[in-house]
């Protein structure tokens, strides 16, 4: 059984998958592709709290039951995988439940990937204008729903995957949850990574690992047409700087719309605009 499991909690199109397959290049760590453990722990606890069975017993008993039985389930799920000492599980509805997961699992270990919104923005136009042959049912040819650049960026910035984790985030940043998480950023991780590698070893408190950045074989496996629009879950072999095209693809004044939008991002988490 697994001696500790972490979590990525990072935001979509921020590296998340980049992470886990460099972390997969620690002979002690196992990485999960997109996970939905926390889904069935979520299910377990509406199935517990409505159960009129376990109503009708002694209620700190069945707590401490329940309490029990999400960290063997958790535990026990990776038993069943892998046999290696650490286990860093992927998905980014860990942080929303961080005061649940340290119930049954007290300073849960998190890690959230954060980028420039304008970027994680303009990757997913990119993502829908590299799949126009692929109908996400976003667009609406006859009624003009979403034709437009504009358009399709306000429905990014409401819906899922984006819309949903950026009003997670702000919730985390208004309970002070990030004292706890370890909030690191994209760009350095691409510009900086043994160093950013660094923090994340010292932050779960395990042996540092050198690894290697030219040569990154893909662990992680996921079918990204079963997961829907924007998902993109292949990495390249080799860690390269980003360009910034966000002002190409999405336009000055869509960029500018979102930093109005998301000010406070931006100040906490010491993005320049």
């Amino acid at each position: 059984m697994p001696e500790q499991i972490f979590f990525n909690t990072s935001f979509p199109r921020a590296g998340s998958t980049l992470l886990q397959n460099l972390m997969g290049q620690n002979p002690d760590f196992y990485v999960t592709p997109t996970s939905d453990i926390q889904g069935l722990l979520v299910y377990a606890r509406k199935s517990f709290s409505t159960s009129e069975v376990f109503k009708a017993q002694d209620t700190k008993t069945m707590d401490n039951g329940f309490k029990s039985f999400c960290k063997a389930g958790l535990f026990g799920w990776f038993d069943g995988i892998t046999d290696k000492k650490y286990v860093l599980d992927k998905s980014r509805t860990w942080g929303v439940s961080y005061d649940f997961v340290d119930w049954f699992y007290p300073n849960p270990k998190m890690i959230m990937l954060v980028r420039d919104l304008r970027s994680i923005y303009a990757s997913m136009e990119k993502f829908y204008r590299r799949n126009l042959h692929l109908d996400f049912g976003i667009t609406e040819w006859e009624s003009f729903k979403n034709n437009t650049t504009d358009d399709r960026l306000k429905f990014y910035m409401s819906q899922n995957p984006i819309g949903t984790h950026i009003t997670r985030t702000y919730d985390m940043i208004t309970q002070d949850k990030f004292d706890k998480v370890l909030i690191l950023k994209f760009e350095d991780l691409l510009t900086f990574p043994q160093e950013t590698l660094n923090k994340v070893y010292d932050y779960l408190e395990v042996p540092r690992f050198v690894h290697t950045f030219d040569q990154i074989n893909q662990l992680t496996i996921e079918n990204d047409r079963i997961l829907g629009f924007g998902a993109d879950h292949t990495i390249k072999n080799k860690l390269e700087p980003l360009k910034e095209d966000y002002l190409e693809v999405l336009g000055k004044h869509n960029c500018d719309h979102i930093v109005d939008s998301y000010s406070w991002f931006y100040q906490y988490f010491n993005y320049k605009v």
